[in-house]
């Protein structure tokens, strides 16, 4: 009876160094997958940058634009009204 406590006792810690050591290394290779999809999302995030700021320029080159259309369209509108006068 004693001899089979012992073997009891002994599989349980084998059993829980083995479950120990299925943890650390799934924390592993969860720990190099994220760190692998930062490592992307830093890749892309820098490659988008120069093509972010072109549209910001593309962006204030038409509103501007838009609103030197707009100036213009009330100046002519006030040119007519004053005008017709």
């Amino acid at each position: 009876m004693h001899i089979e406590r012992k073997f009891i006792f002994y599989s349980i810690v084998a059993l829980s160094a083995q479950v120990g050591a299925a943890v650390t290394a799934a924390q592993g290779a969860l720990s190099g997958a994220l760190g692998g999809l930062s490592a992307l999302g830093s890749q892309l995030l820098d490659a988008s940058k120069p093509h972010w700021e072109q549209l910001q320029e593309q962006l204030v080159g038409h509103g501007l634009n838009v609103l030197g259309s707009i100036a213009e369209s009330i100046n002519n509108a006030h040119g007519a009204i004053v005008g017709g006068r």
